[in-house]
């Protein structure tokens, strides 16, 4: 069964800052398969380190508004991604 962590989200003041999520996978061999699957969801995303990855928000206005949105639709293609790869755990930091 796959699992979705996802920690607190920023405080209203915190969120003035956000520039990236963190999604980090309990199987660090599916990091290749999330990276492209990402990319192809059009998101822009680095790899960091051996079991993370780091997406960067698609909507960063001029006012650097919050990126709520993003979140919750990267948690949902998260939550698609893993359910159709069996036991996977992934957080979202």
């Amino acid at each position: 069964m796959s699992r979705l962590r996802a920690s607190r989200g920023p405080s209203s003041v915190e969120r003035q800052a956000v520039q990236a999520v963190r999604v980090r996978l309990s199987e660090p061999s599916l990091i290749p398969d999330l990276l492209d699957a990402l990319r192809r969801a059009e998101q822009r995303v680095e790899r960091e380190g051996n079991d993370a990855l780091r997406v960067l928000p698609s909507r960063a206005g001029a006012t650097g508004a919050p990126q709520e949105q993003d979140r919750v639709e990267l948690e949902f293609f998260l939550r698609s991604w893993a359910a159709a790869r069996g036991d996977v755990e992934v957080e979202v930091e």
